[in-house]
């Protein structure tokens, strides 16, 4: 950014002519100080330059683990979970802050000789303290006082996954929902099941790490068959 021009409008006003180069990535507050024909100061002022396109994120990486893992940040209910987040792609202003809706999870500033972030990639730190938190999609955004907001997401995985312990009763598949509760471990707050094979309905609700409550509804058959339950 350069100026090209100033003209003097009146004895109070000043015109002043601004050339930005394509390439110009430094949106943000920049200060101007008017000199006189003496070269001294005679007055300051600010000007905002805004970025006008939503930022782009055309890449998410989670450093975790020492894993580099697309998309996908793992939480352990054992311990504090953390992680280096990077997102890549265009107007992510070195102002911008991540901030996720879940207030769960937090993400912090790198020192800037740590992070190498630019224009085109955003790195910052995530933690979540050993918590109950809910898996699954978890929306973030871009924010930055000189750039419209970006949504973002990524999957929020336990890295524990969930065993069951306890035997499931023999039910009469007689086409009404069954409820019943199974034990094991590692139930975290979202967790899903799933049938093998996948001719029934099974739903999960969490009661406590150890604890999941189950309803269950099966066709009607007129033999024996075997179901296996997976939790994820």
């Amino acid at each position: 950014m350069s100026i090209v021009r100033v003209d003097s409008v009146d004895q109070h006003e000043l015109s002043i002519t601004f050339q930005i180069a394509s390439s110009f990535v430094d949106f943000a507050t920049h200060y101007l100080t008017i000199m006189d024909q003496n070269n001294r100061r005679k007055a300051s002022a600010s000007i905002d330059l805004l970025y006008a396109e939503i930022p782009q994120v055309n890449r998410i990486e989670i450093q975790q683990q020492n894993k580099v893992r697309r998309d996908t940040l793992l939480y352990s209910p054992l311990h504090k979970t953390t992680a280096i987040l990077q997102l890549q792609g265009k107007g992510l202003l070195n102002s911008g802050k991540i901030l996720f809706d879940d207030p769960l999870i937090q993400a912090k500033e790198i020192c800037e000789n740590e992070a190498s972030s630019s224009f085109h990639k955003k790195v910052v730190a995530v933690e979540i303290s050993n918590t109950d938190i809910e898996l699954g999609s978890k929306v973030f955004r871009v924010l930055s006082p000189y750039a419209p907001t970006a949504v973002c997401s990524l999957f929020l995985k336990s890295e524990l996954a969930p065993q069951i312990m306890s035997p499931v009763n023999s039910f009469i598949a007689d086409g009404k929902l069954k409820t019943f509760e199974i034990t094991g471990n590692n139930f975290s707050t979202g967790v899903t099941l799933s049938l093998l094979p996948t001719d029934g309905k099974i739903v999960g609700r969490r009661v406590t790490d150890d604890k999941i409550q189950i309803q269950l509804l099966l066709p009607i058959f007129e033999e024996t068959k075997s179901y296996r339950i997976i939790g994820d």
